[in-house]
C-alpha cells in the first residue's frame, strides 16, 4: 500500500501532538508543515524530521501533493487556511473550532458542502477510552437516558490570550467539548430546550434542560469564573456512568470485561491515537468513528441555542 501523504498546517503544541499520534502508524507519512513563523517553522520541521517546510499553503500542497491536511491553527486562523484548501482535492482533518462563533461556522461549512469536500473534525473526546467503553455498554440498552453535563470556564484567563470577540464566544472553543456528548449518549432529534438563566455580559451561570425525540433528558450547566472540574454523570436504568475526569470512567456495573487501551489516553493526548486510527480507516476504506462538519455543525448549533 501507498503511503498516506499528510501536510500539517500549524506548528504549535496541538500540532505536535498530531504528529506524534499519526506517526505511530506506519501507513502515514509526514511530507510537509506549514506556518508563520518562519524561526519556529525551520525547527520544528527539522526536529520532527518534516522534509518539506513553508510559510505559503499554496506552494507547499502543489509541492507535496498531500492525501490528508492537518489543521492545527490558530482559531483565528482556521477560517482563512481552510478557505484556501478548498480547491484542491485533499482530504481534511482540521481542528476545532472552525469558526470563532455560529456565523463564521456556518459560512465554512457551507462551503464544504458546496466544493463537496472530504472534511472531519477532530473532536477528540469522541475517541476517548472512557467514550467507547460506555458506547460499546450501551449497545443493547433501550431503557431512556439522563445526561447531566457539568461545564466550566474562566474567562478572566483569556482575555489575556486571545481577542475579545473570541472570549465572548469561547463556548465554540470551550464548551463544544462538553456540549458534543449530547449528540454522543443522547438518541434522536432534540425536540425541546429550556434555558434557565441565560449567558450575558457578566456571565457566572447557565442552565439548560433538553428533550430528545427518544425521550432521553439532557441537564447542563456552566460555572463561569470558576476553576470546578468538567465532569458528567449518564443514568440509563439501574446503570450510572461517571465522567470525572472525563478520560476516566467509573460506574455502580462492571466495566472491567471490556479489554480497551487506556495507556493510548496516557501517552499520548486523550483520545489522539484512537482518532489516527479512525483516520487511517477511512483511507483504507474501513469503518470508521469519525465526525465530519456536518456531525460538527449539530453540536454547534445546540451551542447556539443554548446561548442564545
Amino acid at each position: 500500500m501507498k503511503k498516506i501523504k499528510i501536510l500539517l498546517i500549524g506548528s504549535g503544541n496541538i500540532a505536535r501532538q498530531h504528529y506524534k499520534a499519526f506517526s505511530e502508524f506506519k501507513e502515514f507519512i509526514f511530507v510537509g508543515v506549514v506556518a508563520r513563523n518562519k524561526k519556529k517553522l525551520k525547527k520544528f520541521s527539522l526536529e520532527l524530521n518534516i522534509p518539506y517546510f513553508s510559510d505559503n499553503i499554496d506552494l507547499a500542497h502543489r509541492t507535496t501533493s498531500p492525501d490528508l491536511v492537518i489543521v492545527a491553527t490558530t482559531i483565528e486562523s482556521t477560517l482563512k487556511v481552510c478557505l484556501k484548501l478548498l480547491k484542491f482535492k485533499s482530504v481534511l482533518f482540521v481542528e476545532k473550532p472552525l469558526g470563532y462563533n455560529f456565523s463564521e461556522t456556518k459560512v465554512l461549512c457551507n462551503k464544504f458542502f458546496k466544493y463537496k469536500k472530504k472534511v472531519f473534525i477532530a473532536l477528540n473526546r469522541r475517541h476517548y477510552t472512557s467514550t467507547r467503553i460506555v458506547q460499546k455498554d450501551l449497545i443493547k440498552e433501550n431503557k431512556k437516558r439522563t445526561l447531566i453535563v457539568q461545564d466550566q470556564s474562566n474567562l478572566k484567563n483569556h482575555f489575556n490570550k486571545f481577542p475579545k470577540k473570541i472570549v465572548n464566544n469561547f463556548m465554540y472553543a470551550n464548551s463544544i467539548h462538553l456540549i458534543d456528548y449530547f449528540n454522543i449518549f443522547c438518541r434522536g432529534n432534540l425536540t425541546r430546550i429550556r434555558t434557565f438563566n441565560s449567558f450575558n455580559k457578566k456571565p457566572y451561570f447557565v442552565k439548560s434542560e433538553l428533550l430528545f425525540s427518544s425521550g432521553d433528558i439532557g441537564i447542563y450547566s456552566a460555572i463561569y469564573n470558576n476553576e470546578s472540574p468538567w465532569n458528567i454523570s449518564l443514568i440509563t436504568g439501574k446503570k450510572i456512568y461517571i465522567f470525572k475526569p472525563l478520560e476516566a470512567i467509573s460506574s455502580n456495573f462492571n466495566l472491567k470485561k471490556y479489554k480497551f487501551k487506556f495507556a493510548d489516553d496516557k501517552n499520548f493526548k486523550p483520545g489522539f491515537k484512537l482518532q489516527a486510527r479512525e483516520v487511517l480507516n477511512f483511507f483504507l476504506g474501513s469503518k470508521h468513528q469519525l465526525p465530519d462538519y456536518k456531525q460538527y455543525l449539530i453540536s454547534c448549533k445546540l451551542i447556539k441555542k443554548i446561548y442564545k
